[in-house]
């Protein structure tokens, strides 16, 4: 193992550039190992990079959203509400994922999320 090891590394381009470019080539082609690979979070797939944005993407607005109905009346707090309850869940179980989710929505408390 340690052999085949070194020999890739020796027979990889010397540049990092070069070096990056072939390993990026093979990482982008659909051989078995490769998917083997993205099974098991090794290696990102596409898909795993285009629900990453969306979640991204979906919290961003989450986040304006909240900031943007952060008013002392009574519909704005049901808002604030209904998209904390809404946010969290059974798939956000842990504390620090909580507190996590807060501080990125800007929400001062993270025990608002239920």
């Amino acid at each position: 193992m340690h052999l085949a090891v070194f020999q890739l590394k020796q027979a990889l381009p010397k540049s990092p550039q070069k070096r990056t470019a072939v390993l990026a080539s093979i990482l982008q082609t659909k051989y078995p190992t490769i998917k083997k690979l993205q099974q098991m979070n090794i290696v990102v797939s596409e898909e795993s990079i285009l629900e990453y944005e969306l979640g991204i993407s979906v919290l961003n607005k989450l986040s304006q959203d909240l900031k943007s109905t952060k008013k002392r009346n009574d519909d704005c707090n049901s808002t604030v509400q209904i998209i904390t309850t809404s946010s969290s869940g059974e798939n956000i179980s842990y504390k620090r994922r909580k507190k996590s989710l807060a501080q990125r929505l800007g929400i001062s408390k993270p025990r608002k999320l239920i």
